[in-house]
């Protein structure tokens, strides 16, 4: 082979690889689980005018696709928690009620609420590059929750069942050099169906529903990732993710969840 054919099979040779190497970072899947430390705080008038908190733990599972063109991802997120409230310290019930209501009922007191939250998320988004590193994703998202509370009225344990589903626009930046990425996502509802059903114990269930444009519900989730390639295959993510939720049907409620945490991922 003389040199003239060598130095074109070389050029040739390193188009390829770039060309391979290009596409590769044009369009990736990912899927990702990952757990930490949450800190949750409720108010909710159906149960009382306190102000409830607890640190836990979530599990979360995500996939996502990085397209040239477009962002798109679905994440499942659960938690379940007992929140505390200290606000009424130091009540019991005394006297003759005492003889009949105990502190504790079915794992639960006077200062509790027992939370459960299992949270499905999807999203797509249009991408608009910058630069080689830098793009923006401009889209929507779809978000499902079911939330579970357990409480105590005197010794009867009363359940309230929330069911939203909400969607809304969603802006993400996004920057990547090498095996760094760093992703930042801010969404908001606009439009929602909602349903809160409490079940007493002692008496007849009630459920309010209805579906509301920027009424009676609002949703706001800001979220920041950083994510490093440990090699093509492998990498971590790491993520802080801040989720506000309010419903005023029938009586308000507000939710603030924050959440730390650190997860394996496998793209392909």
């Amino acid at each position: 082979m003389n040199l003239k054919k060598a130095h074109s099979l070389a050029i040739l040779l390193i188009f390829m690889t770039f060309a391979i190497s290009s596409k590769g970072q044009e369009s990736f899947n990912k899927i990702s689980v990952s757990s930490g430390l949450v800190g949750s705080t409720l108010k909710d008038r159906v149960i009382s005018s306190y102000v409830y908190k607890k640190k836990s733990i979530p599990v979360t599972g995500e996939y996502s696709y990085k397209g040239y063109n477009s962002f798109l991802g679905a994440r499942l997120y659960f938690l379940s928690s007992k929140l505390k409230t200290d606000e009424n310290k130091g009540f019991s019930y005394s006297g003759d009620l005492g003889t009949f209501i105990p502190d504790q009922v079915k794992g639960l007191t006077q200062s509790q609420v027992k939370f459960m939250m299992f949270q499905t998320r999807v999203y797509y988004l249009g991408r608009i590059h910058f630069d080689d590193r830098f793009s923006l994703g401009l889209g929507g998202f779809a978000q499902f929750d079911v939330i579970n509370k357990k409480f105590l009225v005197l010794d009867y344990e009363n359940k309230l069942k929330d069911r939203f589903l909400s969607v809304g626009p969603q802006i993400m930046p996004v920057y990547i050099s090498g095996q760094h990425e760093f992703q930042y996502a801010l969404s908001a509802s606009i439009f929602n169906t909602a349903s809160r059903k409490l079940t007493p114990e002692e008496g007849e269930a009630t459920k309010v529903s209805g579906a509301s444009l920027f009424k009676n519900y609002f949703g706001l989730e800001s979220r920041l990732t950083y994510s490093y390639s440990i090699s093509q295959n492998i990498g971590f993510d790491i993520n802080y993710i801040f989720y506000y939720y309010q419903y005023k049907e029938p009586r308000k409620e507000q939710m603030v969840i924050q959440s730390l945490t650190l997860g394996l991922a496998i793209m392909f």
